[in-house]
């Protein structure tokens, strides 16, 4: 049910994939590992944002920072699998210089999620994509001041 769900994320209609990121969060919410790592599967196969549509992205991204809303705790004791997802957003959030937002705040709402229990190493994947010197992508600054107000009580830096 998950793989055909995800399949059709993309449909032309928005209602219909609003019901499909409805649908997968709602098993996600009963179920949030395998949901999640069938979308990260999905997401890793098909890499290149040519081969699956921004929509199709961006219902699946919400799917799963949906899940990690409402199971805030459920990747914790996956670090690894934390990880993959966290760079799997980070690389969905920076693949274009140019600004499309309705995937890369899709993809900054995954790290937002994943930094309520994670934050240091969410904070520190992002910071591994910025250079000295260069201008960070607009989306790794607004990401990074997001998970900033959202974990203020939190000392996150890592020296």
């Amino acid at each position: 049910l998950v793989h055909c769900l995800a399949k059709y994320a993309g449909d032309p209609e928005q209602i219909v994939r609003n019901s499909i990121r409805e649908s997968l969060a709602n098993i996600g919410s009963k179920e949030p590992l395998m949901v999640i790592a069938h979308i990260l599967g999905l997401l890793k196969k098909y890499d290149n944002p040519s081969s699956l549509k921004i929509n199709h992205r961006v219902v699946l991204l919400e799917s799963v920072a949906e899940i990690l809303h409402d199971s805030p705790n459920c990747l914790e004791k996956y670090i690894d699998f934390a990880q993959q997802m966290c760079d799997c957003a980070l690389k969905e959030m920076t693949h274009s210089s140019d600004i499309v937002e309705n995937w890369q705040n899709a993809a900054a709402s995954v790290l937002l999620e994943l930094s309520t229990s994670m934050p240091k190493m969410v904070v520190n994947k992002i910071m591994s994509c910025t250079e000295s010197g260069v201008v960070p992508h607009l989306f790794i600054v607004k990401t990074l001041g997001l998970i900033s107000q959202n974990n203020c009580k939190d000392n996150f830096i890592e020296s």
